[in-house]
């Protein structure tokens, strides 16, 4: 696992043109969703109230936020434009992942040069089926899930009510979207790599384990480098503070890169055995 991590690291700084485009793409992404965000939270705030008496006036907005959620319409415009953004967003990761699986692969077999836009010509139409197929089997245990988390949502009295009953259905659901992520991962690296399917399950599944700590561990360093720099920049404000989110993007984007090579490597490395 180590030796799979190293290697990827290798691999991920020979993408390091393509790691600025992806932050790019991040960035600009992350803009449109916050200008968005901030266009609705900057007016309820506006509203929320600050003067004497404070808790019978928050009771009172609270109440009203709730009426307005579950008795309006008025959230749909803004539920309908972040679908809209998160859509944009899921449309274009199959053809990012089309084009970096097809580089690592080529880099690992010694070719020089990436090689991003030739994955995406050869091989976004049966990433993007798989991609798609991997997100149409998480959303249909979520839908089934929608309309018992909105009763609990209106019948739960406390916060810790509302956690302890919904908790053990939101904890599920998250395995089940986990291993289902993991497979449709695997299933883009081994059709890139022109595998058969049924290969790339047996493999998948006898090497599940190590897979799954591999980029269980990976996804920790990432939170953990994250959180670093989001603690940095609550202590620093000011233009620093805004120098070293730019920065945290930048590595972020790095270690979603490096995540996706070392799977693809371990990947490639079973199905080759």
């Amino acid at each position: 696992m180590k030796a799979t991590m190293k290697s990827a690291w290798t691999l991920t700084r020979q993408h390091f043109p393509l790691i600025l485009f992806l932050f790019l793409y991040r960035f600009i992404i992350g803009f449109i969703l916050y200008r968005f965000i901030d266009n609705i939270v900057v007016p309820i705030l506006h509203r929320y109230p600050s003067g004497a008496p404070i808790e019978h006036a928050q009771q009172i907005f609270l109440t009203e936020a709730q009426f307005q959620l579950t008795k309006t319409n008025m959230i749909m415009p803004y539920l309908c434009t972040l679908v809209a953004i998160i859509a944009v967003r899921m449309l274009i990761t199959p053809f990012i992942h089309s084009g970096l699986f097809h580089s690592i692969q080529r880099q690992i077999q010694q070719v020089k040069g990436t090689r991003f836009r030739e994955g995406i010509r050869t091989h976004w139409k049966k990433v993007s089926a798989i991609y798609w197929l991997g997100v149409i089997t998480m959303i249909v245990p979520a839908i089934w899930l929608l309309p018992i988390l909105a009763q609990k949502l209106t019948t739960a009295l406390t916060v810790g009510q509302l956690l302890t009953e919904i908790g053990p259905w939101l904890v599920g659901w998250g395995i089940y979207a986990l291993a289902i992520h993991l497979f449709s991962v695997a299933l883009q690296v081994g059709i890139v790599a022109q595998r058969k399917v049924v290969t790339i399950l047996q493999r998948t599944v006898s090497s599940f384990i190590p897979y799954l700590i591999l980029s269980v561990l990976l996804w920790v360093i990432g939170i953990g480098v994250n959180s670093l720099f989001s603690t940095t920049t609550l202590l620093w404000a000011g233009f620093a503070a805004l120098v070293i989110h730019q920065i945290s993007q930048l590595v972020t984007t790095w270690m979603k890169v490096w995540t996706l090579t070392a799977q693809s490597h371990f990947l490639l490395h079973k199905l080759e055995q």
